[in-house]
């Protein structure tokens, strides 16, 4: 059981085998036949793999429920950071597509104003034809608020 424990919660932690051993100055062979069962640690060399693992020598001794609720628990924790990463990447993205909006919009007043005064609804521009767009066009809804 210590052995699959020491497996499990370092995969949990995204650790190699050569990780874990490094930070307890153990050979990577040594925590390969740790979690293969085949050697055991001292309690000294197992007090510095929990440390290594960040995690209690009560926790590596524990049956398979308890250290699957433990390793659920980090997982969840590290879960909950990546969605809060994301969530402030979406509200950015958000904040640039208001700010785009308003771009456009004032493109578009801009255009229905140069259309007012020359009476022109197509203005040739180096060569290119910019059309007045018709609301309808406008790829927005513009009945949500989008105010900064």
């Amino acid at each position: 059981m210590l052995g699959q424990n020491i497996n499990r919660i370092r995969k949990v932690k995204n650790m190699t085998q050569k990780d874990l051993a490094e930070k307890c100055d153990l050979s990577a062979r040594t925590i390969q036949n740790y979690e293969q069962e085949t050697r055991y640690p001292r309690y000294d060399q197992m007090e510095q793999i929990a440390k290594a693992l960040e995690v209690s020598t009560s926790d590596l001794l524990m049956v398979k429920g308890n250290v699957e609720l433990k390793t659920s628990e980090l997982f969840l924790s590290r879960l909950s950071d990546e969605i809060e990463e994301h969530e402030w990447k979406i509200s950015d993205l958000e904040h640039s597509m208001r700010i785009e909006k308003d771009k456009l919009r004032w493109k578009i007043s801009l255009l229905k104003e140069i259309e007012r005064i020359t009476g022109k609804t197509h203005i040739d521009v180096d060569d290119t034809i910019i059309g007045v767009p018709e609301e309808e066009d406008v790829p927005f809804d513009d009945a949500e608020d989008y105010s900064i």
